[in-house]
């Protein structure tokens, strides 16, 4: 499936999921169900039946930029995303128009004049920043396609610059010191009082009033952040190293629970795709004799996300990147990876994609 045809596969097979919920069958059209409820929208509608269902097909006819926008003014009127609060919000604006004909690549790679190619390229990579996980998961998968030259640059630098964009997105999001992600994360304290009953929350309620001052609206708002020390990252981890990082973290099972966990697994599958799209780019390396960490790691990261003929986390495959990292692991970090293949599986699968294509 070619790169394009693969966005417009993710984009519809999205779209559906998130109008008809657990109704959706991914890779299906399911063209009256769709339009039972666009139609109890509005009677009158842009988008076709036929056209919704030839986005379906074996090769499906490539979407206009028209249509991809429809897309979206539909999503806004139908469609809203449950945030980890249980409240709704809108979607970002032109979420599938970017799924389809967004990305690193495209903003890359449109033609220019310059005389500078290569600052050209940088800077219009550097500009770049993904509305979602799922964008920028699928711009690991496309730059890992990428086999042409632009402009006299080798189709390797351009990769590289790519990837090397994606990492710093990771680092910003994952960084020991400075995630922007952590914030809005569940804090221990939001985990524990949703899973509690109401005598227990009545009991973490008196163990703070019992303390001035009372700190539960502090505690509950925190934010989660990993035990850096048990996960023995290097506080002063360069973005390149961002993979490593993230595969760490599974030394800290109590920290990777609920949407701390739903987040790590896609952007751990992206970080293992763009080091593996960054690798790429050194031939003597990628296929040399040499057993590189890199390598430990990617066998490790296709057992994990990509081999569809795992029927289970083998530590054997596992071991020799586990030893990479400065950590004692915790046992259950098996059924942390265990947790993170079966997520992964499920979320390509609603894609309507297969992890033997990426």
């Amino acid at each position: 499936m070619k790169v394009r045809q693969l966005r417009l596969h993710v984009a519809v097979n999205r779209f559906k999921q998130m109008l008809l919920d657990d109704f959706h069958v991914p890779g299906k059209p399911q063209t009256s169900a769709v339009f039972d409820v666009l139609y109890s929208i509005s009677e009158k509608l842009m988008l076709t039946e036929p056209t919704w269902q030839s986005w379906f097909a074996d090769v499906p006819v490539l979407i206009k930029t028209g249509k991809a926008e429809e897309l979206d003014e539909l999503a806004e009127k139908v469609i809203s995303k449950r945030c980890n609060d249980g409240s709704k919000k809108s979607l970002p604006k032109n979420y599938f128009k970017n799924l389809i004909y967004g990305g690193i690549a495209d903003r890359m790679l449109p033609p220019t004049k310059s005389k500078h190619v290569r600052e050209v390229l940088v800077n219009r990579a550097q500009g770049y920043t993904p509305i979602s996980q799922l964008h920028l998961h699928i711009d690991a998968i496309e730059i890992n396609a990428l086999t042409n030259d632009f402009c006299g640059i080798a189709w390797s630098e351009v990769t590289r610059i790519a990837a090397l964009r994606i990492f710093d997105l990771l680092f910003n999001r994952w960084g020991p010191r400075h995630g922007q992600i952590f914030s809005s994360l569940s804090s221990s304290l939001k985990l524990r009082w949703e899973a509690a009953d109401a005598d227990e929350r009545n009991k973490i309620l008196d163990s703070y009033a019992s303390v001035s001052p009372n700190l539960f609206d502090y505690d509950f708002d925190a934010g989660a952040v990993p035990n850096w020390h048990r996960t023995g990252v290097d506080r002063s981890a360069a973005p390149q190293h961002i993979h490593k990082i993230l595969f760490a973290l599974a030394a800290d099972p109590d920290f990777l629970v609920a949407d701390r966990l739903e987040a790590w697994v896609i952007d751990l599958a992206t970080a293992a795709l763009t080091m593996r799209a960054f690798e790429r780019t050194d031939l003597s390396t990628f296929l040399g004799a040499q057993v590189t960490d890199e390598m430990h790691f990617w066998n490790a990261f296709n057992h994990i996300f990509f081999d569809p003929e795992a029927d289970k986390i083998d530590d054997w495959y596992l071991s020799p990147a586990m030893q990479c990292c400065f950590t004692e692991w915790d046992e259950r970090s098996l059924t942390v990876f265990e947790s993170a293949r079966k997520i992964y599986q499920d979320m390509v699968a609603d894609l309507g994609i297969s992890t033997h294509i990426i």
